[in-house]
């Protein structure tokens, strides 16, 4: 999407200079996103996204981390998860445009919660990898670093705002770190067995 709006002058085509310059406020993702017939992209996409992976993986490693977390922290964990399920494809229904206070409001939800949620995740598996042998070392460590680039990046992005630079940039190198780490722990989840059970398991159990 940001290739087509830059290529075809789509965000600012009064002014083709700054349409995708990434000074200023060109191009924001929210920009694109509210675009006509990407906005309808983004809300399939991330609905789908967000009800099927997103929260597939946040239920499973909730039931996987119970009895090895806290109860407290359990619960704390899979809400900050919640909160991404919840905001990440509302943030395209509510365009900038129309719904500007509930539009950004729900961005600062996904941004911060997804940012909160994934530091944790990394950092539990990372103190209680003794715990979960079907992880090697190396993923583990993967997934804590990835953790902290997020806080790193999210306090770059929003810096950004106070000093003017390269604002847009910075917000998409974000949302795609999001992305990447969400389909990242999509892929070496070895946990979804925990939300849907194989063929026969419920069967043997009930045995």
């Amino acid at each position: 999407m940001l290739y087509i709006a830059c290529r075809d002058t789509l965000v600012t085509p009064n002014d083709p200079e700054n349409n995708c310059s990434f000074r200023f406020h060109n191009p924001m993702i929210s920009d694109v996103i509210c675009l006509p017939f990407f906005d309808r992209i983004w809300c399939i996409l991330t609905t789908f996204f967000a009800y099927t992976v997103t929260q597939t993986n946040i239920r499973a490693f909730y039931k996987r981390f119970h009895g090895i977390l806290t109860v407290e922290d359990n619960n704390n964990l899979i809400m900050w998860g919640w909160a991404i399920v919840f905001s990440f494809p509302m943030i395209g229904y509510f365009d900038e445009h129309n719904y500007a206070p509930l539009h950004f409001t729900l961005a600062f939800i996904f941004f911060s919660s997804s940012t909160i949620y994934l530091y944790k995740l990394g950092n539990r598996f990372y103190e209680h990898q003794d715990k979960f042998p079907q992880l090697s070392p190396r993923i583990i460590g993967w997934m804590k670093f990835q953790g902290q680039f997020l806080i790193v990046m999210c306090v770059i992005f929003f810096a950004s705002f106070l000093f003017t630079f390269y604002i847009p940039l910075w917000e998409w190198v974000l949302g795609v770190s999001y992305i990447n780490q969400f389909t990242f722990t999509a892929f070496i989840n070895p946990f979804y067995e925990c939300v849907h059970p194989r063929a026969g398991q419920i069967e043997s159990k009930a045995d």
